[in-house]
């Protein structure tokens, strides 16, 4: 369902399939709404509809400018770090080559980068080596099922839909769904005891 979603809001066009119900009272209302005329500029007419798709525009336009400017801060400061590559046997015995930091940038631990993953740790808390395997399985779980990369696409179409109250309750949603999938993915391959630590770690 969410990747449906995530088409429709890519790709929003009217299918064959799609079924029209008419409107005889609400939609004629809100299309002389956004017709009505605000005021001209070198006579070119300004109604409540061109003023608002400008207005969503130069938001989508605010939104990605800070998208992209954070990534690209994030990505410099990662790679100013020079950190070592480290290789790791996940629990499904698939080995991946991935960096950790300690870092102020987060509260919480996280993944970053869809091709080369790296984990980013709260500068100011400290993990035993167990929490620090559990921490890191969970992670790089993440971005052995696409999250990372699923997460980018999310939130480069909020710049375009930040508008939409809707698409932020469902992103809260599928965070949620995406961490219980990590978390079964995890208990497929722990045994009770590890499990039990690894939620105490989480």
């Amino acid at each position: 369902m969410g990747l449906l979603f995530f088409i429709r809001l890519v790709i929003p066009v009217e299918f064959g399939i799609s079924i029209t119900i008419p409107s005889t009272e609400i939609m004629p209302t809100i299309f002389h709404f956004l017709r009505y005329q605000l005021f001209n500029i070198n006579h070119l007419s300004i109604t409540i509809g061109k003023l608002l798709v400008v207005i969503v525009l130069l938001g989508a336009g605010h939104k990605l400018f800070h998208f992209i400017r954070k990534n690209v801060i994030l990505l410099r400061y990662i790679r100013s770090k020079n950190i070592k590559k480290q290789n790791w046997k996940m629990p499904n015995h698939k080995r991946i080559n991935f960096s950790y930091i300690k870092t102020a940038r987060v509260n919480s631990p996280a993944v970053y980068g869809i091709k080369n993953p790296f984990i980013l740790l709260p500068k100011d808390m400290s993990f035993s080596d167990k929490e620090f395997n559990y921490i890191t399985f969970h992670e790089l779980t993440h971005y052995q099922k696409g999250d990372t990369l699923f997460t980018f696409l999310f939130e480069l179409l909020t710049c375009f839909y930040w508008w939409n109250p809707l698409l932020f309750l469902f992103k809260k949603q599928m965070n949620k769904i995406i961490e219980l999938r990590v978390d079964n993915e995890l208990l497929k391959t722990l045994n009770p005891e590890q499990y039990i630590e690894y939620n105490v770690v989480k």
